[in-house]
């Protein structure tokens, strides 16, 4: 995915943050529409500076709830109010044989935050589809969902939790924070931190301007920052361990009891370690642990390196 930075999806990012406790806060809905589960696979969700959220189910009905607020968090704005002002706005609801979609779109060119709309999607849905997501100034959430998840947001935060499949998403402007994940991920942000929990697979995580903090992981592992630090718990390694940093240092506790074949490098490398051949110096590791195997190479350009 290749994400756009603009101006109108910083502006929509800082309301759509605001608006997205109080719905958290049992806000009522604007409308809501329910429509089968049956053959329905694939959701489709846009909107221009509101919130989208994805929750997988496996009874009921598939059901979208539209929350709409003003874009000016200070305005209130009662049901006429909202009803004028989205005369503005293109909204699509509906459902075909197969996907479910849910967009909104402003009609009008010139956007005033003052007098616009951020309008947001939760979506329920059945748990094996495969999601389309994409906001340009909200937040993304994904729950309980297998298949495979795009999702992506200029200007906002994306939380993932109990997925089970393939997942895509990137944001430039906020933190991505993955639980109890299985599968295969590939996650993105330009601005913020990145926390990874209970989860295994295949993963990739990388940040340009924060902190990763990796808990309770198995797997292969590819983790990358260039201005912040990372602390790694590994229960397990994979096929393959990548960490790296361009400005902090790297904390790791992972089993050494398999076969690696290990490259650590920073301004200090403080490793533990037993049936180990090869160089080992203070700012630079590399060699064979029990007779090679696993890739793991860990490198910091501005910071320390501890192992265990």
């Amino acid at each position: 995915m290749k994400t756009k930075q603009t101006m109108f999806g910083l502006l929509m990012a800082l309301s759509s943050i605001i608006s997205l406790q109080a719905q958290d806060n049992d806000e009522k809905p604007y409308l809501t529409k329910t429509f089968p589960m049956t053959g329905l696979t694939n959701v489709k969700a846009e909107t221009s500076g509101g919130n989208l959220s994805v929750q997988g189910q496996t009874t009921g009905e598939a059901r979208i709830e539209v929350y709409v607020r003003s874009s000016n968090w200070n305005d209130k704005l009662s049901d006429a109010e909202i009803k004028n002002r989205l005369k503005d706005y293109e909204i699509t609801i509906n459902k075909d044989a197969s996907t479910l979609t849910a967009t909104a779109r402003s009609l009008n060119k010139m956007w005033n935050w003052k007098n616009g709309l951020s309008i947001s999607f939760r979506i329920y849905a059945p748990a094996n589809v495969t999601t389309n997501l994409q906001t340009s100034g909200g937040n993304i959430k994904l729950t309980n969902l297998n298949g495979r998840q795009n999702a992506e947001t200029s200007g906002g935060n994306i939380s993932i939790a109990s997925l089970k499949g393939v997942a895509d998403v990137e944001t430039s402007g906020g933190n991505i924070e993955v639980e109890n994940f299985d599968g295969t991920l590939d996650a993105q942000t330009s601005g913020g931190n990145i926390k990874l929990e209970e989860s295994k697979g295949s993963l990739k995580i990388g940040t340009s301007g924060g902190n990763i903090r990796i808990a309770r992981v198995e797997g292969g592992l590819q983790a990358e920052t260039s201005g912040g630090n990372i602390t790694a718990d590994i229960v397990n390694l994979g096929k393959f361990l990548t960490l790296s940093t361009s400005g902090g240092n790297i904390n790791i506790k992972m089993p050494m009891d398999k076969g690696m074949d290990l490259d650590l490098s920073g301004d200090k490398v403080n490793i533990s370690m037993q049936n180990f051949k090869g160089s080992l110096k203070d700012d630079r590791v590399k060699g064979t642990l029990n007779g090679g195997g696993i890739p793991v190479r860990i490198s910091t350009s501005g910071g320390n390196v501890r192992v265990n």
